[in-house]
């Protein structure tokens, strides 16, 4: 794959499902690499479009770029252009020449049923000597991908202690990779798209990517937001939206963020009253444990989520029993909450038992 290529297709690919004009396109090519000529980039693009590799469509003046998720081989076009991008993120981290590989074969070795593994924002985690992991399982029974869930987290860990570098994982099977991909609301996954390197089995992720499209599922990356910078109007906004209020509430529409997101953000310290909203969202909702736990993880809150399933599954709900005891393999203490407030919470909102 020549460079302007994989530049190109890079470039597409951070942003999937958001068709770019071909000067913006450039634009983002110059700014990542230092230069991007518009004329070559344009004859370029028309030569990927006779391939099939992505479309361009006419907008007024302007040519609309995007991936063609519908050619067959684009799977193993972008296998190319994710290997190109490990190979760039070797050379200049050194360091991860050594785990990834072992990452690589580790997982490989013990599990059948993992699609893909990413790495998530390399370049910036690399600098802070951690890695975010998303792996992508195939479908099975709920109680399989627990298990697989655990064991991943186990061997992880392992890793993590041998070399001394922080790992954040994060789990997602492909249906429910793909739901947050194409869901309306603003969510982790669909920020990852736009910074990561499928670098075990790319084939795989964009496979899953593209049988999706192909079925109607249209996957899109987006700009995501951090639970500590969601704003007061957002987060009442969306709390009311899940189910929980407070006397006086009242919001205007505001972006709508995903439920995982919103009970991290809750449990910030942003008072009492609102981190006891958590048990009740996790109660009134189906929120997706394994995005959770590493959001969770990530602004060191997953203690204080193991706490809350504690304290739930202590007053009588069992539904999160199991998956608390597959968080617990990351290795993180659970920090003890009030049980009484929860309770009471759980009462006031017509969650009690």
């Amino acid at each position: 794959m020549d460079k302007l290529t994989y530049r190109i297709l890079d470039a597409l690919g951070s942003r999937l499902g958001n068709p770019i004009s071909i000067s913006r396109l450039a634009g983002d090519i110059k700014k990542k690499y230092g230069k991007g000529q518009y004329r070559n980039i344009y004859y370029k693009a028309k030569a990927l479009e006779k391939e099939g590799i992505i479309t361009l469509a006419s907008s007024g003046k302007s040519m609309l770029a995007e991936l063609n998720l519908a050619y067959a081989r684009l799977p193993d076009t972008m296998a190319l252009a994710e290997l190109e991008s490990k190979s760039s993120l070797l050379a200049k981290r050194k360091s991860l020449g050594i785990i990834l590989p072992e990452i690589e074969s580790a997982f490989a070795r013990e599990f059948y049923t993992i699609d893909s593994i990413s790495l998530i924002s390399p370049e910036r985690n690399a600098r802070l000597n951690r890695m975010e992991l998303l792996f992508i399982l195939r479908e099975g029974e709920s109680r399989q991908i627990q298990n697989e869930a655990k064991a991943i987290y186990s061997l992880a860990k392992t890793i993590r202690d041998r070399y001394n570098i922080r790992i954040d994982c994060l789990i997602m099977p492909e249906k429910a990779f793909i739901s947050f991909l194409k869901s309306p609301e603003i969510n982790p996954l669909k920020e990852m798209l736009a910074d990561k390197i499928a670098f075990s089995s790319p084939q795989m992720f964009w496979a899953v990517i593209c049988a999706a499209y192909m079925r109607g599922d249209k996957a899109a990356a987006q700009e995501g937001i951090e639970p500590g910078k969601i704003s007061d109007d957002e987060l009442r906004y969306n709390l009311l939206r899940f189910g929980y209020s407070e006397i006086g509430w009242k919001a205007s529409e505001q972006n709508r963020i995903c439920i995982e997101m919103i009970i991290a953000a809750a449990m910030l310290e942003r008072g009492a009253r609102l981190f006891y909203a958590a048990p009740v969202l996790l109660l009134k909702n189906k929120p997706d444990m394994m995005l959770l736990a590493f959001i969770c993880l990530k602004y060191r809150l997953l203690g204080k989520l193991l706490g809350i399933l504690e304290a739930l599954r202590r007053l009588g709900h069992k539904e999160y029993a199991e998956m608390e005891e597959v968080i617990k393999a990351i290795g993180v203490k659970t920090e003890q909450v009030d049980l009484s407030a929860v309770k009471r919470n759980m009462e006031l909102y017509g969650t009690w038992q």
